[in-house]
């Protein structure tokens, strides 16, 4: 059985709330030298890929999330 896993914008951006209380302060980086998206728990940087078309940039986004353990778990 296939599970679908959906994430939504705002789940990738709410982890940059203030509110939250991370420290050091969550920032949001656009990178092209990877397909997938690269995160830095250390210094909360999430990396995100550029892609040519939108269908590649969920394709690979929704592959990262489902394959990378803990992913979401704050």
């Amino acid at each position: 059985e296939c599970v679908q896993f959906r994430v939504s914008l705002w789940k990738i951006f709410w982890f940059s709330s203030p509110d939250v209380g991370f420290s050091p302060k969550p920032s949001l980086e656009f990178i092209t030298h990877s397909r997938f998206p690269v995160a830095n728990t250390c210094d909360n940087i999430l990396r995100i890929p550029l892609h040519a078309s939108h269908t590649a940039f969920k394709r690979d986004m929704d592959f990262a999330i489902r394959n990378s353990p803990g992913f979401g778990r704050a």
